[in-house]
């Protein structure tokens, strides 16, 4: 999987004109069928998500640089 993608932007306020974005997104994690959120949590740098399909919580640790295993119950939110 290519960990970096170009990024392309579609301009459709031209009061955005100027705005220059990040050249490249970096994925995460390419396994879900549809995936809800992302919700960042910055008190404790990680990234949290659901793949609704298949039942499952992700969440990426930006402190580890790695994507921990998945959580079941995607509709029983908790603290992790």
């Amino acid at each position: 999987m290519e960990p970096r993608i170009p990024a392309e932007f579609e301009l459709l306020d031209d009061r955005f004109r100027g705005c220059d974005g990040d050249s490249t997104f970096e994925r995460l994690y390419a396994g879900c069928r549809w995936a809800g959120g992302p919700v960042y949590v910055a008190a404790g740098r990680y990234l949290v998500w659901s793949d609704i399909p298949n039942d499952r919580k992700l969440r990426w640790d930006e402190r580890r640089s790695r994507r921990l295993p998945p959580t079941r119950r995607v509709h029983e939110w908790r603290q992790w």
